[in-house]
């Protein structure tokens, strides 16, 4: 449903915005509604759960890793989808819930679509809705960001059943 909200409210935002907040949204709605989201453990670092994601690429140059992560073809690292849920988580936790709003809002004031020559485009926009630092912040942001998420997801689950 995230899917086709965006695309008929902010176009496409590339595959990292796409599926960040497709994630980061089944997961606040599962909680909201009192259900479990098996599904968000396979982006997690933190106990026993480990990602396939190497969060290195991130920090040695976030901004970098956001375009090869959103131009990239689907693979087994899915790094579209493990960027992209920690990208979205930070950005919600940084700058609120209308963070995304005011994000479609200039994409569309910029024409913003479908294809791989857009993703600076979308940078551009992504720094105009935050802050011209914003994939810095988010580096900076992770490595404490990302483990108290993933805290805060298994507290959640383990109503579940999850270890």
């Amino acid at each position: 449903m995230t899917h086709l909200l965006f695309a008929k409210q902010c176009g496409f935002l590339g595959q990292v915005i796409d599926e960040g907040a497709a994630s980061y949204a089944q997961y606040e709605l599962s909680k909201k509604d009192n259900y479990p989201a098996w599904s968000t453990i396979m982006f997690l670092e933190y106990g026993y759960y480990h990602s396939t994601y190497d969060d290195s690429a991130i920090y040695a140059d976030p901004e970098a890793e956001f375009i090869a992560s959103t131009v990239a073809s689907r693979d087994s690292l899915q790094r579209h989808y493990q960027y992209g849920i920690r990208f979205v988580t930070f950005l919600m936790k940084e700058y609120g819930p209308d963070i995304m709003v005011k994000i479609c809002e200039n994409a569309n004031a910029n024409t913003l679509k479908n294809g791989n020559e857009q993703t600076y485009l979308l940078v551009d926009i992504i720094k105009k809705s935050t802050s011209d630092a914003v994939f810095t912040e988010f580096a900076e942001w992770l490595p404490q960001g990302w483990q108290d998420f993933g805290k805060e997801y298994t507290e959640y689950m383990r109503q579940f059943g999850l270890q």
